[in-house]
């Protein structure tokens, strides 16, 4: 009877580590796919501008062409006094100055700026790269994606069946030698 209990304490001991091992998967698998999916929004947004800079250096910017969004980008065209000459998705008369947006300014500074924002109402982040034309324009680019907690929370369902498998398996195995 002694060692029917003692193998029931391992068994739980067994399922407490499986619960804190997934757990700690799962956040820690989390945020270092959050951290790599960041880096590649940034720089799909840097080839973006960088290709969009070369079309204007050549050219002068044609709004129409660019009017629509690609890849859900937003293209906003900033003049070095901070008002918006151009923006894909907002009319431009209504827009404030965008002088002191934090890649923008580092932008106008050091010629490449970047910056990503939360939106906690939307649980959403905007990340942004901006680049300074010869112009003296600064061309921003901006994409919408979702937070770390978004992406917590689409991943959990997923972790929620590999433990219930993996609490089910250690129930199969323990009920097995615990006879």
């Amino acid at each position: 009877m002694r060692g029917q209990t003692l193998k029931k304490k391992i068994h739980v001991q067994f399922i407490g580590i499986a619960a804190i091992a997934i757990t700690a998967t799962l956040i820690l698998s989390v945020a270092v796919f959050y951290d790599l999916f960041q880096k590649q929004v940034l720089e799909d947004l840097k080839s973006y501008a960088n290709v969009l800079r070369g079309i204007m250096t050549q050219q002068e910017i044609d709004k129409e062409a660019v009017a629509y969004e690609i890849d859900d980008m937003r293209i906003t065209l900033i003049n070095p006094d901070g008002s918006v000459e151009f923006d894909s998705n907002a009319d431009t008369h209504a827009m404030e100055n965008h002088g002191g947006r934090p890649e923008v300014t580092e932008a106008f500074k050091d010629g490449i700026g970047e910056a990503i924002r939360k939106s906690e109402t939307l649980d959403k982040n905007t990340f942004y790269y901006a680049v300074k034309l010869q112009t003296g324009q600064v061309l921003r680019v901006a994409k919408e994606a979702g937070s770390i907690w978004s992406i917590f929370w689409s991943a959990l369902p997923v972790i929620a069946m590999i433990a219930l498998l993996i609490f089910a398996s250690l129930n199969i195995f323990a009920g097995s030698s615990c006879k």
